[in-house]
């Protein structure tokens, strides 16, 4: 089952200290973070480092710059993630007075985890190859990406809850679901339909046996009766009972596929790349 974070939208006082971008670029700036959250938050980091970067060229945001390197980091760009990291820190240190960032402690951990793995590549590039196969010791990334919001002044948003390290829970696999009504409708149909062909066969028979004997006599009027009676049944069955079948298998089925893809959607929401606990920051804020 995903994890459920309430969180709660603190605002950080911005001093004026950064240049106030035009309004039209901020507009802009902010079509382009929203698009990047919405890429961010199904882990496409690609599209996501893209608008992000382009908002970045608009407005110079520390929370960009942040959500860059978050990017960077997920797409093992270790050289550029640390860049973005250590600007983020200058960056947010310049707009608010020299204060620090809510997510301070997290990014100067990644930092250091990034200088070591940066060092350590570099020197193993140093050093003669062995004849020995090498085996990978470095680590990967299994921390889940957070992405700081913002507000419309610039702020940034600090999280209210600690980015977790521990992976998301493997939620249970579900039952799958099918259009039980649906097909029960329609094999409901299909058996209307074939008992009143099988009525019309009969009556059709009847009639063939009527032609045999003397007319207007007891047994003809016999089996002129058993003929109506036929007939009516078959078509109560045929267009009417057969077709309000068909009629609701159609909307049954409508019916429950939709009912499935909520069910699908709410699968989603449970087990997601990332989710809004493992981002360690509720996204409700405005750029």
């Amino acid at each position: 089952m995903g994890w459920v974070v309430v969180g709660l939208l603190v605002v950080v006082p911005s001093t004026g200290l950064a240049q106030k971008p035009a309004p039209d670029a901020l507009r802009k700036a902010k079509v382009l973070f929203e698009l990047g959250e919405t890429e961010y938050s199904v882990g496409n980091f690609i599209k996501s480092l893209e608008h992000y970067s382009s908002a970045l060229r608009l407005v110079r945001r520390a929370n960009l710059m942040f959500n860059i390197a978050q990017c960077h980091r997920m797409l093992d760009n270790k050289k550029k993630s640390l860049f973005f990291y250590e600007l983020f820190l200058s960056q947010y240190a310049k707009d608010n007075a020299g204060s620090a960032p809510p997510v301070e402690k997290e990014v100067r951990k990644w930092i250091g985890q990034l200088r070591k793995q940066i060092a350590r590549a570099a020197s193993s590039k140093s050093e003669p190859a062995s004849s020995q196969p090498v085996t990978a010791t470095t680590k990967p990334t299994t921390e889940p990406a957070t992405s700081i919001p913002a507000v419309a002044d610039g702020s940034e948003v600090a999280p209210t809850h600690p980015v977790s390290n521990q992976p998301e829970p493997s939620p249970s696999p579900s039952k799958p679901q099918q259009r039980i009504w649906t097909w029960v409708a329609g094999g409901a149909a299909l058996l209307s339909a074939g008992t009143a062909l099988g009525l019309w066969f009969s009556g059709n028979a009847d009639v063939d046996k009527a032609n045999s004997v003397q007319l207007y006599s007891n047994e003809w009027q016999e089996i002129y009766d058993s003929v109506e009676k036929k007939d009516l049944a078959a078509n109560i069955l045929g267009y009417g009972v057969t077709s309000a079948l068909v009629v609701t298998a159609v909307v049954l089925y409508f019916v429950e596929g939709r009912k499935l893809k909520t069910d699908s959607m709410e699968t989603m929401r449970k087990w997601p790349m990332l989710t809004v606990g493992a981002r360690g920051a509720t996204i409700v804020g405005q750029f």
